[in-house]
């Protein structure tokens, strides 16, 4: 993110990102799984669903896309010298 010279959008996406981690960590990966977590605290005292989503294409569907690509860093980075 970034490379469009959109720096706001970069800093949204990182505090989104850090927001749901923040619920991961509290809830488990089912509560992230969903656009719902938008609507939940603390991703939800960012702003309005509508503004959360615009760095990851302004779409539900980007929006998870980001979501899926998160949980595979979690778990490969996790997973690094661990057991299977």
């Amino acid at each position: 993110m970034g490379e469009d010279g959109s720096e706001s959008g970069g800093e949204t996406a990182r505090a989104v990102i850090e927001a749901i981690l923040d619920k991961y960590a509290a809830d488990g990966i089912t509560t992230i799984e969903d656009t719902a977590v938008l609507r939940l605290p603390p991703v939800s005292h960012l702003d309005s669903v509508k503004e959360l989503v615009k760095p990851f294409g302004g779409t539900r569907e980007g929006f998870l896309a980001a979501i899926r690509e998160l949980e595979t860093q979690l778990y490969r980075d996790g997973n690094e010298g661990g057991a299977a």
